[in-house]
């Protein structure tokens, strides 16, 4: 994330987490809260993804000219994010919805792609996370 933040990028985080207390203390000790420039729980709003009003919440205050929304879920975050008109990442790390769910994500022209581990992002990207040292 560091990486993509120095890149001059917007980092936003909309969470399905109702209890924003808890959500910015896991932030702080992962150590990646101030790398954020928002943190959107949805306990903080009322609304979950993938209700357009928390994807609204977290950009609509920018001037942004493209939005990539990268998350696990295939319906909360892939179809969600399309819906609002961002791009969609999908982070299918285990295939998890896939195998045991049977659930995909409606896959059209703002689906950009599908990631096995988050630790790709930045070569997605085309970022290079080790060009500081």
């Amino acid at each position: 994330l560091k990486a993509i933040k120095d890149e001059g990028l917007t980092l936003i985080i909309t969470s399905n987490h109702s209890w924003p207390k808890h959500g910015y203390e896991v932030l702080n000790r992962c150590g990646i809260a101030s790398l954020m420039d928002r943190v959107v729980f949805s306990g903080e709003i009322g609304r979950a993804k993938p209700h357009p009003e928390i994807f609204a919440k977290a950009f609509n205050d920018y001037s942004l000219d493209e939005i990539l929304h990268v998350g696990d879920n295939p319906i909360a975050d892939v179809d969600g994010s399309q819906k609002f008109g961002s791009y969609a990442l999908w982070v299918n790390s285990r295939d998890h919805y896939r195998n045991r769910r049977k659930v995909e994500p409606r896959i059209n022209s703002r689906m950009v792609g599908e990631l096995r581990d988050i630790t790709e992002l930045p070569n997605f990207l085309g970022i290079n996370p080790l060009s500081e040292f």
